[in-house]
């Protein structure tokens, strides 16, 4: 595809876009119990999470979740059967008390934080 042929689609589907809205807007206009779409609600937080669901919710590879939980410094959690076997729960409050744990008001606060760690 060219960029000339690139122009072409791009000012068609502006356009296909623009005709779209504006045909929407008149249908609402005429036809006022047609709501205005809005974005879905987000999907709750269920109250417990295996591992894989705490990476994806908090944007994180499994492994960081894993690491925190083998060296600390991750959420508390739950082991359901026996070491070194059974499978690992978090419950979303513990979740969200450790975040809050986690808030910083600045940058130097995570700095001082860090030195006085260091022995």
């Amino acid at each position: 595809m060219t960029h000339h042929d690139r122009d072409v689609f791009a000012t068609l589907l502006e356009s296909t876009a623009h005709a779209m809205l504006k045909a929407a807007d008149q249908l609402r206009e005429h036809h006022p119990e047609i709501e205005q779409p809005t974005a879905p609600p987000p999907p709750p937080v269920p109250d417990w999470m295996d591992t894989a669901e705490l990476a994806d919710w908090l944007h994180l590879k499994p492994q960081t979740i894993r690491k925190w939980r083998v060296v600390g410094g991750g959420p508390l959690y739950t082991r359901l059967g026996a070491y070194p076997g059974g499978r690992i729960i978090y419950k979303r409050t513990d979740i969200e008390e450790w975040l809050k744990g986690r808030k910083k008001p600045h940058t130097a606060a995570e700095i001082v934080e860090q030195q006085q760690r260091r022995p």
